[in-house]
């Protein structure tokens, strides 16, 4: 178990009281230039900050991989690294911060289908930067070392970042971050790496509940979130598997208590879940798999399944139906009674990729 000094304590909100005022003086300042700005200049000045966010975002992963090998090599102490991770942890959630406030001004800004595109891309790939270290883990870490919070908490570091918390008020968070194989394949199936994923799950009175799967060709893992609605507690968690090992290479989980079970909604998450997943084939762009639409384990007939908005067909005896998947991002998607479930895809762009080496030809001819 890991305890926090006062010292460690003083330091830590020291340190984030500076970047968190340089993160309000910088987005109150661009407010500013973006209402002065006129039409023609706010895009480029938009890309400009995008840019700035995701240089900063790789700053902040480049130095949780130095601290990380630091700490393997034993030249700074457990309590030490967990410190450094919890003041990584505070500057990714400013950045995150300051890339939502950019992205609400996309829709504001006048300029063209792809420049919005490609802006877009900019954000996403500054929030990928810091996505290691902007977890439900690495945030229990900041809450201690700013005292924000009291409790237990649990600290590892062995094949892989494991974080458990727990405060005062009940509530319970769990994280582990382990680096894939790098394999990028998907030979694992969808249906194999959910029940991986289901067994990584902390086991509660309630039983955890899918609400979204989709799969990542060009990473090469799948991803599933949950919820948890149960007598007294609710929770949500997020796992990734890899597509290679069928190794949970991801997964942030928490839970808290609820005070009174009268004040539940209504719509609180139901027992019988309906799962949509891909049980053959390989996805990739314009290639055909199966997919199977069940409820607790047993195929579901006549069931709808619809691809971006559009009606593919109904799933079989079976609960199946065959795909022809697109290019891209898309979304199946299908209704069981007042439950849905949804199975989302993304491809790489196979002409961009081929326009970005002949750009990076270009340039090497040139130098």
């Amino acid at each position: 178990n890991l305890s926090v000094g006062a010292g460690q304590q003083l330091s830590t909100i020291i340190s984030m009281a500076g970047d968190d005022v340089r993160t309000e003086i910088e987005n109150a300042a661009i407010e500013v230039r973006i209402e002065r700005a006129v039409s023609e200049e706010m895009a480029a000045f938009l890309e400009e900050r995008a840019e700035e966010l995701r240089d900063r975002g790789s700053e902040i992963r480049e130095e949780y991989e130095d601290v990380t090998e630091a700490y393997r090599d034993g030249d700074i102490s457990r309590s030490q690294y967990a410190q450094r991770i919890a003041l990584l942890n505070g500057r990714a959630e400013n950045v995150q911060r300051s890339l939502g406030t950019l992205q609400g001004r996309i829709s504001m800004a006048p300029m063209t289908e792809s420049d919005a595109r490609d802006l877009n891309a900019s954000i996403e790939e500054a929030t990928e930067e810091v996505d290691d270290v902007s977890g439900a883990g690495a945030a229990a870490l900041l809450n201690r070392f700013t005292g924000q919070a009291t409790g237990e908490l649990e600290f590892r570091a062995e094949d892989g970042i494991i974080i458990e918390a727990e405060n005062e008020e009940g509530e319970r968070s769990r994280e582990l971050r382990r680096p894939d194989d790098g394999n990028g394949s998907l030979a694992v199936s969808q249906e194999d790496a959910l029940k991986t994923a289901r067994d990584a799950l902390s086991k509660q009175d309630g039983n955890w509940t899918l609400t979204r799967a989709s799969i990542h060709e060009k990473s090469g893992y799948y991803r599933f979130a949950f919820g948890l609605a149960t007598t007294g507690e609710s929770g949500e968690a997020e796992v990734r598997v890899d597509g290679s090992s069928g190794d949970v290479v991801r997964l942030e989980e928490e839970i808290e208590r609820e005070e009174d079970e009268d004040d539940r909604e209504d719509d609180d998450i139901d027992e019988r879940e309906p799962t949509l997943l891909v049980t053959d084939g390989t996805p990739a762009p314009n290639e055909t798999v199966t997919v199977a639409v069940r409820v607790d384990g047993e195929p579901v007939e006549n069931a709808t399944v619809t691809l971006d908005g559009e009606v593919l067909g109904q799933t079989d005896a079976d609960g199946t139906l065959d795909v022809t998947l697109p290019e891209g991002e898309s979304e199946l998607r299908t209704e069981v009674g007042d439950e849905d479930a949804e199975l989302e895809f993304e491809f790489e762009d196979e002409r961009e990729d081929e326009t970005e080496r002949e750009d990076e030809d270009e340039q090497d001819d040139e130098e």
